[in-house]
């Protein structure tokens, strides 16, 4: 056999090999013992860096700070930090090897008005035990399907099922199925804004259910069809006030696709709503933020996009904002960006993943670069390309735990066109910023029937 004959059998061999080990991949019980010593429960590196910039994790933060209320504002326990210091765009080259292609680019286009206060490091991210425990066993049980964007889970055990992940679709679905409560009601506020003016997209009164985390009906050995629910009630701008939102989530999301419908109050009927997914423009905000990247920067199918882990790194990212939550929308936008004053950024961790379009597959974002904290598999950074390779928009989630319940949430997300002077910002602050997320209990998922969107028009 000619040496080009031998060398393509073996690539071939080996692109096979690859395709197999997506499908079969997980970790023996040696590897998985690793959670509960150098690695958390949740996967994360225990120890800290090796200066100290990065703290150990010690269990993370449980147990609220003196003050708080449940459905008041949340108590900010490091209200007590002083800035480390300030990354400006005249000293950004210093500090470039820990940031984003976004964080560059927002520093060098705003160089009077952007900036980024670093605070100490907190590891704070905590969860219940009934998830550490699942997410162990789901380290030797859980598997991607045969084509890698699905999830084979034989007991359909709660948890992050890739807790040691062999490859980016693992870690793509540790950021779909990562824990915020069973159930999630709350507040939400989008605002388009341009040159300081902020337009309402969008107040919306907000519930998620996810089957997959209640623990009463399905935990340790139930298994859900739906991922999670969404009803959502349009309280303003006038124009949208009345509006309702029912979407379905399928677990297997290849062969059961999202499910949305609306309830147009004009109209007095419900409406299929076939464009709330992928790249379907968000009408909130005039079509500058896409369907899949509107909730914790991702949100829906991955099959459209190859996935590919770069690495891993220490990154400055939006952590621990609690002051942030509780100020007045009009202290959020003061220009071309949200008031830089807002932001607490953090060293952490990070997985970098990075997607690419699958061929034969289209999507408005030819590539797209997560930046994806370690503690809790929640993204805090993205950034996207268009199809000339030109990064076209960032966006951040600020990131915090929940310590009532406990849970790692994001508060605010901004989404910035670097193309325009454009922007975005999708958030809960005040006290409909403190959720009241509810776990351990058997809910009552016939509330998302379809027929009671239908019987919202009959009032």
């Amino acid at each position: 056999m000619s040496y080009r004959k031998i060398l393509i059998a073996g690539l071939i061999c080996i692109f096979c090999l690859g395709i197999a080990s997506i499908g079969t991949a997980k970790v023996n019980p040696k590897e998985a013992e690793r959670l509960k010593g150098e690695l958390t429960p949740m996967g994360a590196e225990r120890a800290g860096n090796a200066d100290g910039s990065i703290p150990a994790w010690e269990g993370g933060l449980t147990t609220p700070p003196a003050g708080f209320q449940k459905g008041g504002n949340f108590v900010d326990p490091f209200a007590g930090d002083s800035v480390l210091f300030k990354i400006t765009a005249q000293n950004m080259d210093q500090y470039k090897d820990k940031l984003s292609a976004g964080q560059q680019a927002m520093l060098k286009r705003y160089p009077n008005t952007y900036y980024m206060n670093v605070y100490p490091a907190h590891r704070t991210a905590a969860f219940p035990k009934a998830i550490y425990d699942d997410t162990l066993k789901n380290a030797t049980e859980c598997m991607l399907t045969a084509d890698g964007y699905g999830v084979e889970v034989n007991n359909g055990l709660p948890g992050i099922p890739f807790p040691i992940p062999n490859n980016g679709n693992e870690i793509i679905f540790n950021v779909l199925h990562r824990y915020m409560g069973a159930e999630r009601p709350h507040v939400q506020k989008q605002h388009l804004v341009n040159k300081g003016k902020a337009t309402d997209g969008g107040h919306l009164l907000i519930t998620y259910s996810y089957p997959w985390y209640d623990l009463a009906k399905y935990g340790h050995g139930g298994f859900p069809e739906i991922q999670h629910y969404c009803w959502a009630e349009v309280i303003s701008p006038a124009r949208r006030k009345g509006e309702y939102i029912l979407v379905y989530e399928p677990f297997d999301m290849l062969n059961s696709q999202r499910k949305a419908w609306r309830y147009i109050p004009g109209a007095r009927r419900v409406r299929l709503a076939p464009s709330i997914a992928y790249d379907g423009a968000n009408a909130a905000f005039g079509g500058m933020v896409f369907q899949d990247e509107g909730v914790g920067l991702w949100y829906g199918a991955p099959d459209r996009y190859d996935w590919k882990i770069v690495g891993k790194k220490e990154m400055y990212i939006p952590y621990n904002s609690y002051a942030a939550m509780n100020v007045q929308d009009d202290q959020i936008w003061t220009g071309n960006h949200a008031n830089a004053q807002l932001n607490r950024w953090e060293l952490h961790r990070v997985w970098v993943l990075e997607a690419t379009v699958r061929e034969g597959k289209r999507h408005q974002y030819a590539r797209r670069t997560f930046y994806i904290d370690e503690d809790s598999w929640s993204p805090a950074l993205h950034d996207a390309y268009d199809a000339q390779g030109t990064l076209w928009r960032t966006s951040q989630a600020n990131l915090y735990t929940d310590y009532s319940a406990p849970a790692v949430i994001f508060s605010m997300q901004f989404y910035y066109d670097l193309q325009t002077t454009t922007w975005g910002t999708n958030h809960s602050n005040g006290p409909s910023s403190n959720i009241d997320i509810r776990q351990d209990k058997t809910l009552d998922y016939s509330f998302y029937d379809l027929e009671n969107l239908r019987l919202v028009g009959r009032r």
